[in-house]
């Protein structure tokens, strides 16, 4: 029971995971195209994302 579990425990995690990184690929093209100033402003938005790295290290164990 805890191996079945501890899949679906790393299932999650990862899909969390992959969906932050598809998330920010999807935006890429729109973002590129800003003038610098504005990229700038728009890249203070992702501060909290820094917390993703939590769910990276718990998917790897």
């Amino acid at each position: 029971m805890s191996h079945r579990i501890l899949a679906f425990t790393s299932t999650l995690l990862a899909t969390l995971v992959l969906g932050a990184a598809l998330a920010h690929v999807l935006e890429l093209p729109t973002k590129i195209s800003l003038p610098a100033a504005d990229y700038l402003t728009v890249q203070q938005i992702y501060r909290g994302w820094a917390w993703l790295g939590i769910l990276i290290y718990a998917t790897l164990i």
